[in-house]
């Protein structure tokens, strides 16, 4: 996946892979798989103030990636992932084991609101393999210009899933505590629709999506 981001768009800031000596991908050790990637330099999003400039830059990088990775296919990118969002029908099972009440009735809420919503339209939308994770912690941002991102990090939750659910993964994280939850998660999708337009049907489930990965 790597390998195909970097083809599709060279200037887009994600790690490289460092072949071997040989041209491999990665070698074995002692019994363990080892690669070689390059070194983003900067700040770690979540050390930094959000502001609407750097989730505008961020929204327009997502969207970047989703472009690039468009096309992309690999025999694992169909795995069961549990953070895979167009599989949460089937964590209903497990709400029992949220032992606080008030938990449990708003996972029982977004669940029963995917299963009649977002269900019966899970074929209808666009898909393909998708970074799945992009939290704060995942983002890189230029240290003497915070505004900018400046790498993208841990493709390990990659999955064949519908597109706009890379979108509510990453814009549940902009959801906030007070009268406007949803204003900077706003603001990221509409830099990401810019670049991407994202589709009617796509648009409507958005809201759901992000109360189920919440």
């Amino acid at each position: 996946a790597l390998d195909h981001i970097a083809a599709a768009d060279p200037d887009l800031p994600t790690p490289r892979v460092v072949p071997t000596t040989d041209g491999a991908a990665m070698f074995e050790s002692q019994g363990s798989l080892v690669r070689l990637l390059t070194w983003l330099d900067g700040t770690m999003l979540h050390e930094v103030e959000r502001t609407p400039a750097l989730r505008a830059g961020l929204g327009v990088m997502h969207a970047r990636l989703g472009l690039a990775l468009k096309g992309f296919d690999h025999p694992a990118a169909g795995h069961s992932l549990l953070w895979d969002l167009k599989g949460a029908a089937g964590l209903r099972t497990l709400l029992p084991h949220a032992t606080d009440a008030g938990r449990q009735e708003l996972g029982e809420q977004a669940l029963t609101r995917f299963d009649t919503r977002v269900g019966p339209v899970l074929s209808d939308l666009r898909a393909q393999v998708i970074h799945n994770d992009l939290n704060f912690h995942n983002v890189v941002v230029d240290a003497a210009n915070p505004a900018r991102v400046s790498g993208i990090l841990d493709f390990g939750d990659m999955v064949r899933s519908p597109l706009i659910c890379d979108v509510a993964v990453a814009a549940a994280y902009h959801v906030r505590a007070d009268e406007h939850p949803l204003a900077d998660a706003a603001e990221y999708v509409a830099a990401y629709h810019a670049l991407c337009p994202l589709q009617d049907v796509e648009l409507e489930v958005l809201g759901d999506l992000i109360a189920t990965r919440l």
